[in-house]
Protein backbone atom coordinates (compact mmCIF):
# COMPACT_ATOMS: atom_id res chain seq x y z
CA UNK A 1 0.00 0.00 0.00
CA UNK A 2 2.96 2.14 0.99
CA UNK A 3 4.84 1.72 -2.65
CA UNK A 4 0.70 2.27 -4.68
CA UNK A 5 0.68 5.65 -2.77
CA UNK A 6 4.71 6.68 -3.25
CA UNK A 7 4.03 5.90 -7.18
CA UNK A 8 0.99 7.93 -7.28
CA UNK A 9 2.92 11.02 -5.68
CA UNK A 10 5.53 10.22 -8.39
CA UNK A 11 3.20 10.79 -11.45
CA UNK A 12 4.40 14.07 -11.69
CA UNK A 13 7.57 13.24 -11.76
CA UNK A 14 6.90 10.44 -14.30
CA UNK A 15 5.00 12.80 -16.60
CA UNK A 16 8.06 15.58 -16.60
CA UNK A 17 10.39 12.77 -17.22
CA UNK A 18 8.93 11.75 -20.09
CA UNK A 19 6.53 14.51 -21.46
CA UNK A 20 7.69 17.81 -20.92
CA UNK A 21 10.14 19.09 -23.29
CA UNK A 22 11.11 22.76 -24.53
CA UNK A 23 8.56 24.52 -26.93
CA UNK A 24 5.99 21.53 -25.84
CA UNK A 25 2.75 22.14 -24.22
CA UNK A 26 2.39 20.53 -20.56
CA UNK A 27 -0.01 17.74 -21.13
CA UNK A 28 -1.69 18.67 -17.38
CA UNK A 29 -1.68 22.42 -17.89
CA UNK A 30 -1.08 23.12 -21.38
CA UNK A 31 2.05 25.95 -20.70
CA UNK A 32 4.56 26.51 -23.01
CA UNK A 33 6.89 27.15 -20.48
CA UNK A 34 8.23 24.47 -17.94
CA UNK A 35 10.12 27.04 -15.38
CA UNK A 36 10.55 24.14 -12.77
CA UNK A 37 9.53 20.62 -14.15
CA UNK A 38 8.81 17.75 -11.19
CA UNK A 39 12.21 15.95 -10.31
CA UNK A 40 12.10 11.88 -8.84
CA UNK A 41 13.99 11.36 -5.53
CA UNK A 42 16.18 8.47 -5.03
CA UNK A 43 13.56 6.30 -3.97
CA UNK A 44 11.16 6.65 -6.74
CA UNK A 45 13.26 6.30 -10.02
CA UNK A 46 13.13 2.27 -9.91
CA UNK A 47 9.12 2.27 -9.73
CA UNK A 48 7.29 1.40 -12.45
CA UNK A 49 3.66 0.08 -13.33
CA UNK A 50 4.60 -4.02 -13.57
CA UNK A 51 6.90 -3.09 -9.63
CA UNK A 52 3.54 -1.92 -8.87
CA UNK A 53 1.48 -4.66 -10.11
CA UNK A 54 3.27 -7.41 -8.86
CA UNK A 55 3.83 -5.92 -5.36
CA UNK A 56 -0.44 -5.09 -5.43
CA UNK A 57 -0.41 -9.48 -5.83
CA UNK A 58 2.00 -10.31 -2.84
CA UNK A 59 -0.05 -7.83 -0.83
CA UNK A 60 -3.47 -9.57 -1.31
CA UNK A 61 -1.54 -12.95 -0.84
CA UNK A 62 -0.09 -11.98 2.31
CA UNK A 63 -3.83 -10.12 3.33
CA UNK A 64 -5.54 -13.57 2.49
CA UNK A 65 -3.04 -15.53 4.39
CA UNK A 66 -3.33 -12.94 7.54
CA UNK A 67 -6.90 -13.44 7.31
CA UNK A 68 -6.95 -17.71 7.07
CA UNK A 69 -4.10 -17.32 10.52
CA UNK A 70 -6.45 -14.90 12.23
CA UNK A 71 -9.67 -17.28 11.63
CA UNK A 72 -7.41 -20.37 12.80
CA UNK A 73 -5.83 -17.84 15.97
CA UNK A 74 -10.05 -17.25 16.72
CA UNK A 75 -10.24 -21.16 16.48
CA UNK A 76 -7.76 -22.30 18.81
CA UNK A 77 -8.96 -19.16 21.15
CA UNK A 78 -12.34 -21.05 21.23
CA UNK A 79 -10.67 -24.46 21.76
CA UNK A 80 -8.80 -22.98 24.54
CA UNK A 81 -11.53 -21.36 26.14
CA UNK A 82 -13.49 -24.46 25.98
CA UNK A 83 -10.23 -26.80 27.36
CA UNK A 84 -9.88 -24.09 30.39
CA UNK A 85 -13.53 -24.67 31.25
CA UNK A 86 -13.70 -28.52 30.91
CA UNK A 87 -10.12 -28.12 33.35
CA UNK A 88 -11.66 -26.14 35.51
CA UNK A 89 -14.70 -28.81 36.11
CA UNK A 90 -12.63 -31.42 36.27
CA UNK A 91 -10.32 -29.44 39.08
CA UNK A 92 -13.56 -29.27 41.08
CA UNK A 93 -15.26 -32.65 40.62
CA UNK A 94 -11.19 -33.96 41.54
CA UNK A 95 -11.84 -31.85 44.63
CA UNK A 96 -15.45 -33.37 45.56
CA UNK A 97 -13.79 -36.77 44.90
CA UNK A 98 -11.39 -36.31 47.32
CA UNK A 99 -13.37 -35.01 50.33
CA UNK A 100 -15.39 -37.90 50.09
CA UNK A 101 -12.28 -40.32 49.67
CA UNK A 102 -9.88 -38.76 52.29
CA UNK A 103 -10.50 -40.54 55.66
CA UNK A 104 -12.17 -39.79 58.94
CA UNK A 105 -8.74 -39.15 60.57
CA UNK A 106 -7.93 -36.24 57.82
CA UNK A 107 -11.56 -35.10 57.78
CA UNK A 108 -10.63 -32.12 60.15
CA UNK A 109 -7.45 -31.52 58.63
CA UNK A 110 -9.29 -31.31 54.90
CA UNK A 111 -11.69 -28.92 56.60
CA UNK A 112 -9.24 -26.61 58.03
CA UNK A 113 -7.25 -26.01 54.63
CA UNK A 114 -10.64 -26.10 52.42
CA UNK A 115 -10.44 -24.05 49.13
CA UNK A 116 -13.92 -21.79 49.18
CA UNK A 117 -13.25 -19.29 47.35
CA UNK A 118 -12.78 -21.49 43.78
CA UNK A 119 -14.67 -19.60 40.85
CA UNK A 120 -17.57 -21.80 39.70
CA UNK A 121 -18.15 -23.42 36.00
CA UNK A 122 -20.09 -20.87 34.62
CA UNK A 123 -17.71 -17.77 36.17
CA UNK A 124 -14.92 -19.41 34.79
CA UNK A 125 -16.82 -20.14 31.24
CA UNK A 126 -17.74 -16.39 30.77
CA UNK A 127 -14.38 -15.05 31.69
CA UNK A 128 -11.84 -17.50 30.20
CA UNK A 129 -11.00 -15.33 27.39
CA UNK A 130 -9.05 -12.87 29.77
CA UNK A 131 -8.12 -15.45 32.73
CA UNK A 132 -5.47 -18.34 32.28
CA UNK A 133 -3.26 -16.54 34.37
CA UNK A 134 -5.94 -16.94 37.09
CA UNK A 135 -7.17 -20.48 36.03
CA UNK A 136 -3.13 -21.21 36.52
CA UNK A 137 -3.38 -19.38 40.05
CA UNK A 138 -6.09 -21.81 41.07
CA UNK A 139 -4.78 -25.08 39.66
CA UNK A 140 -2.02 -24.27 41.75
CA UNK A 141 -3.39 -23.21 45.08
CA UNK A 142 -6.02 -26.24 44.68
CA UNK A 143 -2.63 -28.77 43.78
CA UNK A 144 -1.17 -27.15 46.69
CA UNK A 145 -4.25 -28.01 48.94
CA UNK A 146 -4.02 -31.52 47.21
CA UNK A 147 -0.07 -31.52 48.03
CA UNK A 148 -1.30 -30.95 52.03
CA UNK A 149 -3.74 -33.64 52.47
CA UNK A 150 -1.60 -36.33 50.49
CA UNK A 151 1.41 -35.08 53.02
CA UNK A 152 -1.30 -35.61 56.26
CA UNK A 153 -2.47 -38.80 54.75
CA UNK A 154 0.64 -40.22 54.00
CA UNK A 155 1.86 -39.42 57.67
CA UNK A 156 -1.19 -41.35 58.88
CA UNK A 157 -0.33 -44.06 56.46
CA UNK A 158 3.33 -44.69 58.02
CA UNK A 159 2.24 -44.59 61.64
CA UNK A 160 -0.54 -47.10 60.73
CA UNK A 161 2.70 -48.93 59.27
CA UNK A 162 4.54 -48.50 62.38
CA UNK A 163 1.66 -49.86 63.99
CA UNK A 164 1.19 -53.03 62.02
CA UNK A 165 5.02 -53.61 62.01
CA UNK A 166 4.54 -53.63 66.26
CA UNK A 167 1.82 -55.99 65.53
CA UNK A 168 3.48 -58.35 63.53
CA UNK A 169 6.41 -58.78 66.19
CA UNK A 170 3.94 -59.29 68.57
CA UNK A 171 2.48 -62.11 66.43
CA UNK A 172 6.06 -63.74 66.55
CA UNK A 173 6.24 -63.89 69.78
CA UNK A 174 2.65 -64.85 69.84
CA UNK A 175 3.58 -67.82 67.65
CA UNK A 176 6.91 -69.12 69.68
CA UNK A 177 4.53 -68.53 72.60
CA UNK A 178 2.33 -71.41 71.17
CA UNK A 179 4.74 -73.44 70.16
CA UNK A 180 5.54 -75.28 73.61
CA UNK A 181 1.56 -74.87 74.88
CA UNK A 182 0.53 -77.93 73.83
CA UNK A 183 3.59 -79.74 76.03
CA UNK A 184 2.77 -77.72 78.65
CA UNK A 185 -1.25 -78.52 78.64
CA UNK A 186 0.03 -81.75 78.82
CA UNK A 187 1.88 -81.87 81.84
CA UNK A 188 -0.72 -79.81 83.52
CA UNK A 189 -2.97 -82.30 82.57
CA UNK A 190 -0.63 -85.01 83.66
CA UNK A 191 -0.60 -82.88 87.18
CA UNK A 192 -4.45 -82.80 87.28
CA UNK A 193 -4.56 -86.60 86.57
CA UNK A 194 -1.89 -87.11 89.60
CA UNK A 195 -3.75 -84.36 92.04
CA UNK A 196 -7.14 -86.52 91.50
CA UNK A 197 -5.47 -89.49 92.24
CA UNK A 198 -4.31 -88.49 94.90
CA UNK A 199 -7.28 -86.87 95.79
CA UNK A 200 -9.37 -90.50 95.21
CA UNK A 201 -6.54 -91.99 97.63
CA UNK A 202 -6.53 -89.65 99.93
CA UNK A 203 -10.45 -90.32 100.38
CA UNK A 204 -10.14 -94.05 99.86
CA UNK A 205 -7.54 -94.42 102.71
CA UNK A 206 -9.66 -91.95 104.61
CA UNK A 207 -13.06 -93.65 105.28
CA UNK A 208 -10.79 -97.30 105.31
CA UNK A 209 -9.76 -95.05 108.64
CA UNK A 210 -13.00 -94.20 110.15
CA UNK A 211 -13.84 -97.48 109.20
CA UNK A 212 -11.12 -99.21 111.15
CA UNK A 213 -12.46 -96.38 113.95
CA UNK A 214 -15.70 -97.20 114.01
CA UNK A 215 -14.77 -100.94 114.72
CA UNK A 216 -12.12 -100.58 117.02
CA UNK A 217 -15.02 -98.22 119.16
CA UNK A 218 -17.58 -101.17 118.59
CA UNK A 219 -14.99 -104.18 119.36
CA UNK A 220 -13.07 -102.52 122.79
CA UNK A 221 -10.39 -105.29 121.86
CA UNK A 222 -8.10 -102.99 124.03
CA UNK A 223 -6.66 -104.68 127.14
CA UNK A 224 -6.80 -100.83 128.81
CA UNK A 225 -7.70 -97.28 128.30
CA UNK A 226 -3.67 -96.28 127.68
CA UNK A 227 -3.44 -98.56 124.79
CA UNK A 228 -6.66 -97.27 123.28
CA UNK A 229 -5.43 -94.05 123.71
CA UNK A 230 -1.96 -94.60 122.08
CA UNK A 231 -4.06 -96.10 119.32
CA UNK A 232 -6.29 -93.48 118.95
CA UNK A 233 -3.17 -90.71 118.98
CA UNK A 234 -1.90 -93.26 116.03
CA UNK A 235 -4.97 -93.06 114.11
CA UNK A 236 -5.26 -89.24 114.69
CA UNK A 237 -1.55 -89.23 113.06
CA UNK A 238 -2.75 -90.75 110.64
CA UNK A 239 -5.67 -89.32 109.77
CA UNK A 240 -3.69 -85.79 110.20
CA UNK A 241 -1.34 -86.69 107.64
CA UNK A 242 -3.88 -87.76 105.08
CA UNK A 243 -6.35 -84.65 105.66
CA UNK A 244 -3.31 -82.77 104.93
CA UNK A 245 -2.46 -85.24 101.71
CA UNK A 246 -6.34 -84.53 100.67
CA UNK A 247 -6.17 -80.79 101.30
CA UNK A 248 -3.03 -80.83 99.63
CA UNK A 249 -4.36 -82.99 96.48
CA UNK A 250 -6.91 -80.70 96.30
CA UNK A 251 -5.17 -77.52 96.05
CA UNK A 252 -3.49 -79.32 93.29
CA UNK A 253 -6.42 -80.04 91.55
CA UNK A 254 -7.66 -76.81 91.97
CA UNK A 255 -4.45 -74.90 90.51
CA UNK A 256 -4.08 -77.14 87.44
CA UNK A 257 -7.50 -76.64 86.55
CA UNK A 258 -7.42 -72.76 87.03
CA UNK A 259 -4.06 -72.67 84.78
CA UNK A 260 -5.51 -75.51 82.70
CA UNK A 261 -8.83 -72.65 82.12
CA UNK A 262 -6.61 -70.17 81.16
CA UNK A 263 -4.11 -71.96 79.07
CA UNK A 264 -7.11 -72.84 77.06
CA UNK A 265 -8.82 -69.31 77.16
CA UNK A 266 -5.49 -68.28 75.66
CA UNK A 267 -5.20 -70.88 73.20
CA UNK A 268 -8.59 -69.68 71.84
CA UNK A 269 -7.78 -65.92 71.42
CA UNK A 270 -4.70 -66.46 69.61
CA UNK A 271 -6.12 -69.42 67.12
CA UNK A 272 -8.73 -66.84 66.64
CA UNK A 273 -5.88 -63.59 66.44
CA UNK A 274 -3.70 -65.70 64.10
CA UNK A 275 -5.38 -66.38 61.11
CA UNK A 276 -5.93 -62.44 60.41
CA UNK A 277 -2.80 -61.14 61.65
CA UNK A 278 -0.98 -64.14 58.72
CA UNK A 279 -3.62 -62.70 56.40
CA UNK A 280 -2.69 -59.26 56.40
CA UNK A 281 1.25 -60.10 56.53
CA UNK A 282 1.06 -62.31 53.67
CA UNK A 283 -1.20 -59.29 51.67
CA UNK A 284 1.69 -56.58 52.62
CA UNK A 285 4.50 -59.79 51.53
CA UNK A 286 2.85 -60.66 48.34
CA UNK A 287 2.23 -56.67 47.03
CA UNK A 288 6.00 -55.83 47.89
CA UNK A 289 6.90 -59.01 46.01
CA UNK A 290 4.87 -58.51 42.90
CA UNK A 291 6.40 -54.97 43.13
CA UNK A 292 10.12 -56.37 43.12
CA UNK A 293 8.47 -58.98 39.92
CA UNK A 294 7.25 -56.07 37.67
CA UNK A 295 10.50 -54.42 38.49
CA UNK A 296 12.88 -57.19 37.23
CA UNK A 297 15.42 -56.26 40.33
CA UNK A 298 16.30 -57.89 43.04
CA UNK A 299 16.19 -56.80 46.78
CA UNK A 300 19.42 -55.66 46.84
CA UNK A 301 19.42 -53.71 43.46
CA UNK A 302 15.81 -51.97 44.57
CA UNK A 303 17.50 -50.67 48.04
CA UNK A 304 20.26 -49.39 46.01
CA UNK A 305 18.04 -47.45 43.87
CA UNK A 306 15.99 -45.80 46.62
CA UNK A 307 18.97 -45.26 48.19
CA UNK A 308 21.05 -43.18 45.41
CA UNK A 309 18.11 -41.67 43.76
CA UNK A 310 14.77 -39.56 44.28
CA UNK A 311 11.91 -40.48 42.97
CA UNK A 312 11.16 -37.15 41.42
CA UNK A 313 14.69 -37.74 39.21
CA UNK A 314 12.86 -39.75 36.94
CA UNK A 315 9.55 -36.98 36.19
CA UNK A 316 12.18 -34.92 35.66
CA UNK A 317 13.98 -37.15 32.53
CA UNK A 318 10.66 -37.88 31.17
CA UNK A 319 9.79 -34.45 31.29
CA UNK A 320 12.76 -33.11 29.11
CA UNK A 321 12.42 -36.22 26.85
CA UNK A 322 9.16 -35.11 26.31
CA UNK A 323 9.15 -31.78 25.62
CA UNK A 324 12.07 -32.40 22.86
CA UNK A 325 10.13 -34.53 21.49
CA UNK A 326 6.90 -32.15 20.96
CA UNK A 327 9.11 -29.54 19.72
CA UNK A 328 11.21 -31.68 17.03
CA UNK A 329 7.50 -32.84 16.16
CA UNK A 330 6.50 -29.50 15.63
CA UNK A 331 9.35 -28.32 13.86
CA UNK A 332 8.91 -31.21 11.41
CA UNK A 333 5.20 -30.08 10.96
CA UNK A 334 5.90 -26.89 10.19
CA UNK A 335 8.80 -27.50 7.63
CA UNK A 336 6.37 -29.63 6.00
CA UNK A 337 3.31 -27.22 6.31
CA UNK A 338 5.33 -24.27 4.78
CA UNK A 339 6.82 -26.65 2.00
CA UNK A 340 3.01 -26.97 1.02
CA UNK A 341 1.93 -24.04 1.43
CA UNK A 342 4.99 -21.89 -0.62
CA UNK A 343 4.91 -24.74 -3.80
CA UNK A 344 5.83 -22.59 -6.61
CA UNK A 345 5.82 -19.18 -5.13
CA UNK A 346 8.44 -16.63 -5.47
CA UNK A 347 10.45 -15.63 -1.79
CA UNK A 348 8.42 -13.51 -0.26
CA UNK A 349 9.83 -10.08 1.74
CA UNK A 350 11.95 -11.60 5.20
CA UNK A 351 11.44 -8.90 7.47
CA UNK A 352 7.60 -9.34 7.20
CA UNK A 353 8.21 -12.88 7.17
CA UNK A 354 10.24 -13.06 10.61
CA UNK A 355 7.83 -10.65 12.21
CA UNK A 356 5.50 -12.78 11.37
CA UNK A 357 7.19 -15.83 12.31
CA UNK A 358 8.05 -14.40 15.81
CA UNK A 359 4.41 -13.60 16.49
CA UNK A 360 4.06 -17.00 15.94
CA UNK A 361 6.73 -18.55 17.58
CA UNK A 362 5.77 -16.24 20.76
CA UNK A 363 2.32 -17.85 20.17
CA UNK A 364 3.16 -21.40 20.32
CA UNK A 365 5.55 -20.67 23.08
CA UNK A 366 2.82 -19.95 25.27
CA UNK A 367 0.65 -22.68 24.06
CA UNK A 368 3.65 -24.74 24.34
CA UNK A 369 4.09 -23.39 28.03
CA UNK A 370 -0.01 -23.85 28.54
CA UNK A 371 0.39 -27.43 27.17
CA UNK A 372 3.44 -28.45 29.77
CA UNK A 373 1.68 -27.38 32.54
CA UNK A 374 -1.36 -29.35 31.57
CA UNK A 375 0.66 -32.40 31.55
CA UNK A 376 1.88 -31.34 34.86
CA UNK A 377 -1.30 -30.89 36.37
CA UNK A 378 -2.50 -34.20 34.22
CA UNK A 379 0.65 -36.37 35.94
CA UNK A 380 -0.05 -34.80 39.86
CA UNK A 381 -3.66 -35.82 39.09
CA UNK A 382 -2.74 -39.16 37.69
CA UNK A 383 -0.22 -39.50 40.67
CA UNK A 384 -2.93 -38.88 43.00
CA UNK A 385 -5.42 -41.41 41.62
CA UNK A 386 -2.91 -43.74 41.53
CA UNK A 387 -2.02 -43.20 45.41
CA UNK A 388 -5.60 -44.29 45.99
CA UNK A 389 -6.13 -47.28 43.87
CA UNK A 390 -4.38 -49.32 46.38
CA UNK A 391 -6.76 -47.82 49.51
CA UNK A 392 -9.74 -48.69 47.20
CA UNK A 393 -8.07 -52.43 46.61
CA UNK A 394 -7.86 -52.59 50.41
CA UNK A 395 -11.47 -51.52 51.23
CA UNK A 396 -12.71 -54.02 48.66
CA UNK A 397 -11.10 -56.74 50.39
CA UNK A 398 -12.46 -55.83 54.09
CA UNK A 399 -15.45 -55.04 52.49
CA UNK A 400 -15.19 -59.32 51.35
CA UNK A 401 -14.02 -60.32 54.38
CA UNK A 402 -16.47 -58.58 56.29
CA UNK A 403 -19.15 -60.42 54.38
CA UNK A 404 -17.91 -63.57 54.64
CA UNK A 405 -18.09 -63.45 58.28
CA UNK A 406 -21.68 -61.93 58.37
CA UNK A 407 -22.65 -64.64 56.01
CA UNK A 408 -21.09 -67.34 58.46
CA UNK A 409 -22.90 -65.28 61.55
CA UNK A 410 -25.80 -65.82 60.16
CA UNK A 411 -25.18 -69.18 59.20
CA UNK A 412 -24.20 -70.13 62.64
CA UNK A 413 -26.90 -67.87 64.44
CA UNK A 414 -29.27 -69.95 62.32
CA UNK A 415 -30.85 -66.82 60.38
CA UNK A 416 -30.22 -68.14 56.78
CA UNK A 417 -33.31 -69.07 55.30
CA UNK A 418 -33.55 -73.40 54.81
CA UNK A 419 -30.67 -73.76 57.43
CA UNK A 420 -32.56 -72.17 60.79
CA UNK A 421 -31.06 -74.76 63.17
CA UNK A 422 -28.16 -72.39 65.11
CA UNK A 423 -24.52 -73.52 66.46
CA UNK A 424 -25.88 -74.06 70.32
CA UNK A 425 -28.23 -76.31 68.73
CA UNK A 426 -26.45 -78.39 66.39
CA UNK A 427 -24.07 -78.89 70.10
CA UNK A 428 -26.55 -80.31 72.18
CA UNK A 429 -27.26 -82.55 69.20
CA UNK A 430 -24.40 -84.23 70.08
CA UNK A 431 -25.11 -84.75 73.94
CA UNK A 432 -28.53 -85.29 73.33
CA UNK A 433 -27.53 -88.11 71.41
CA UNK A 434 -25.39 -89.89 73.87
CA UNK A 435 -28.11 -89.18 76.35
CA UNK A 436 -30.89 -90.97 73.78
CA UNK A 437 -28.60 -93.84 73.41
CA UNK A 438 -28.47 -94.53 77.87
CA UNK A 439 -32.93 -93.47 77.77
CA UNK A 440 -33.12 -96.44 74.77
CA UNK A 441 -31.85 -98.92 76.38
CA UNK A 442 -34.44 -98.39 79.31
CA UNK A 443 -37.13 -97.74 77.07
CA UNK A 444 -36.91 -100.38 74.57
CA UNK A 445 -37.27 -102.57 77.77
CA UNK A 446 -40.22 -100.38 79.52
CA UNK A 447 -41.98 -101.29 75.97
CA UNK A 448 -40.85 -104.55 75.23
CA UNK A 449 -38.93 -103.40 72.71
CA UNK A 450 -41.83 -101.87 70.70
CA UNK A 451 -40.79 -98.12 70.61
CA UNK A 452 -37.06 -96.05 69.89
CA UNK A 453 -36.75 -92.61 70.48
CA UNK A 454 -34.74 -90.98 67.62
CA UNK A 455 -33.35 -87.35 66.95
CA UNK A 456 -35.06 -85.03 63.96
CA UNK A 457 -33.39 -85.58 61.12
CA UNK A 458 -30.58 -83.03 60.37
CA UNK A 459 -31.41 -82.46 56.99
CA UNK A 460 -34.72 -81.04 57.32
CA UNK A 461 -34.22 -80.08 61.36
CA UNK A 462 -33.09 -76.02 60.05
CA UNK A 463 -36.36 -75.99 57.14
CA UNK A 464 -38.82 -73.83 58.43
CA UNK A 465 -37.92 -73.05 62.17
CA UNK A 466 -35.57 -74.35 64.42
CA UNK A 467 -36.25 -78.15 65.54
CA UNK A 468 -32.84 -79.68 65.82
CA UNK A 469 -33.27 -80.86 69.23
CA UNK A 470 -37.17 -82.17 68.55
CA UNK A 471 -37.69 -85.43 69.13
CA UNK A 472 -38.70 -88.38 66.94
CA UNK A 473 -40.49 -92.08 67.85
CA UNK A 474 -39.69 -95.09 66.10
CA UNK A 475 -42.16 -97.90 66.05
CA UNK A 476 -40.69 -101.33 65.46
CA UNK A 477 -44.29 -102.80 64.49
CA UNK A 478 -44.89 -100.27 61.50
CA UNK A 479 -41.29 -99.34 60.58
CA UNK A 480 -42.05 -95.72 60.84
CA UNK A 481 -41.68 -92.92 62.42
CA UNK A 482 -43.93 -90.37 64.15
CA UNK A 483 -43.58 -87.61 66.71
CA UNK A 484 -43.52 -87.75 70.25
CA UNK A 485 -46.65 -86.17 70.84
CA UNK A 486 -49.01 -88.62 69.44
CA UNK A 487 -47.63 -91.14 72.24
CA UNK A 488 -50.38 -92.45 74.77
CA UNK A 489 -50.35 -91.01 78.12
CA UNK A 490 -48.52 -94.47 79.71
CA UNK A 491 -46.00 -94.28 76.54
CA UNK A 492 -45.14 -90.43 77.23
CA UNK A 493 -44.51 -91.44 80.85
CA UNK A 494 -42.34 -94.18 79.71
CA UNK A 495 -40.10 -92.08 77.13
CA UNK A 496 -39.99 -89.42 79.98
CA UNK A 497 -38.36 -91.46 82.78
CA UNK A 498 -36.73 -93.13 80.15
CA UNK A 499 -35.08 -89.91 79.29
CA UNK A 500 -34.55 -88.85 82.97
CA UNK A 501 -32.57 -91.64 83.76
CA UNK A 502 -30.36 -91.53 80.57
CA UNK A 503 -29.48 -87.60 81.57
CA UNK A 504 -28.74 -88.84 85.22
CA UNK A 505 -26.36 -91.94 83.37
CA UNK A 506 -24.50 -88.89 81.02
CA UNK A 507 -24.16 -86.62 83.91
CA UNK A 508 -22.42 -89.41 86.47
CA UNK A 509 -20.60 -90.49 83.57
CA UNK A 510 -19.11 -86.79 82.55
CA UNK A 511 -18.45 -86.25 86.20
CA UNK A 512 -17.04 -89.36 88.17
CA UNK A 513 -16.92 -86.91 91.52
CA UNK A 514 -21.40 -86.64 90.84
CA UNK A 515 -22.66 -89.92 92.56
CA UNK A 516 -26.84 -89.53 91.41
CA UNK A 517 -28.05 -91.99 94.01
CA UNK A 518 -31.49 -91.13 93.72
CA UNK A 519 -35.11 -92.69 92.62
CA UNK A 520 -37.95 -90.67 90.53
CA UNK A 521 -41.35 -90.54 92.31
CA UNK A 522 -44.16 -89.91 89.97
CA UNK A 523 -48.14 -90.46 89.39
CA UNK A 524 -47.33 -92.89 86.85
CA UNK A 525 -46.16 -95.05 89.66
CA UNK A 526 -49.77 -95.05 90.88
Amino acid sequence: MAKHTAFLDAQAGFLAREKLAPGQPCPVCGSLEHPHPCELSEDHRNLTKELIDRLAGETEHLRKEQEEKAKAAGSNGDLLAEKEKNLRLQVSALRKRMEKSIPQELQAFADRDRIDEEPSGDEFGAEVSGSVRDAEVSSAVFLNYLERILREWKRLLQAEGAALRKDVDTLIAIQNSLAGIDQKKQELKTILEQAVKAAADARTELTSVQTTRKNLEASRDFETVEEAAAQLRTAAQRKEKQDAAWAFADAAVKAARTAKESAEALIKRYEKELPLQEETCSLRKLAYEQLMKEKDLTEAEWKALTENHQRSEAAVLQDQIDAYRTKKASAESMKVSAQKAIGTQPRPVLEELKKDRQEAEQKLSDAQKMLESKKEEYKADSAVYQALAPKMEERKSRMDMHRKLEDLFQLLAGKVSGSRMDIETFVQRYYLERILYAANSRFQEMSAGQFELRMYDLEKAGEGKNRGLDLMVYSTVTGKEREVRTLSGGESFMAALSLALGMADQIQESTAAVNLEMMFIDEGFG
